[in-house]
């Protein structure tokens, strides 16, 4: 059954076609975290499977030694914006008895773009209209694109200090020259992730753990 489905699938893939989004390290590089000592706190995140990778993979950096916001005790009930003051991390620190603190954010700049277009390139259908139809399908298709970014900060609550702060954009536009029948491409939601993925990939990478 496996196989037939694959022979079926096959002529499929060949007429598809693959974006590949692209993601920018806005920030200056950073120097990696100590995670071996230390309780470290997590700013519960709006996007909900963001804050459950976030979870999973600051508990296994920290060794289990990771709470958040949710269900931690003390002043925890305040909006934290990206680069907050010394007084603001003296209130965190006062408030929650934490060593660390990881504030996470993330948005969409632009989404008019779906995941799969199907129909084959416009460009060829609209060639048969003239010159003036092929232009403005061209430009309809260069406004087709999604655009997201995601911030990733982490405080010294002792020192008052911000020892990490890094933000990804993550773009992905429809390509106008597509030649395949079925095009696929990274909606806003999966940048996000995308992005996410980078700004961890990079702490990992530079971090000592234990």
């Amino acid at each position: 059954m496996r196989i037939i489905k694959l022979l079926l699938l096959t002529p499929f893939l060949f007429l598809a076609s693959c974006t590949t989004p692209s993601y920018i390290f806005k920030g200056p590089s950073q120097m990696g975290l100590d995670f071996t000592q230390g309780k470290w706190l997590l700013h519960n995140v709006d996007n909900k499977y963001i804050n459950e990778q976030a979870v999973k993979d600051f508990t296994a950096f920290t060794d289990g030694r990771l709470s958040e916001t949710a269900t931690a005790k003390g002043l925890l009930l305040v909006t934290v914006p990206l680069q907050p003051n010394k007084q603001l991390l003296t209130d965190l620190y006062n408030g929650t008895g934490y060593d660390y603190y990881i504030n996470i954010k993330d948005d969409i700049y632009q989404d008019d773009i779906a995941a799969v277009e199907i129909g084959g390139n416009p460009l060829r259908a609209a060639s048969a209209g003239g010159v003036a139809a092929t232009v403005d399908i061209r430009n309809n298709l260069l406004r087709g694109q999604a655009s997201a970014w995601v911030t990733l900060e982490v405080y010294d609550l002792k020192n008052k200090s911000i020892i990490y702060s890094q933000t990804v954009v993550g773009n992905s536009q429809k390509n106008p020259n597509a030649t395949g029948d079925v095009n696929f491409y990274k909606p806003a939601a999966s940048l996000v992730t995308g992005s996410y993925n980078r700004i961890i990939k990079d702490i990992r990478s530079k971090s000592k753990m234990k």
